[in-house]
């Protein structure tokens, strides 16, 4: 959770800095998370940079509304 909050302030971010700050570790992480849909790798000149999704932002802030992208929620939309 630590890793994905961190994503969550700071996307996108390389992962190579990922990798810096964490450890190698950090590339499964990064590997589990986009097979749960909460971040995704895009490709920029040859740089891989990790990005959260409205489901990773919803995980890493349980208040985060994906509908409007409130936190904490106030519109009744998503929550």
């Amino acid at each position: 959770m630590k890793i994905l909050k961190f994503i969550n302030k700071n996307s996108p971010i390389k992962r190579v800095v990922l990798q810096e700050i964490f450890g190698d570790s950090v590339k499964r992480m990064v590997g589990s998370f986009v097979n749960d849909g909460l971040v995704f790798v895009e490709i920029k000149n040859g740089v891989p940079f990790v990005c959260i999704t409205d489901l990773g932002k919803e995980t890493a802030q349980p208040g985060f509304c994906s509908s409007c992208e409130c936190d904490p929620c106030d519109c009744n939309w998503g929550n």
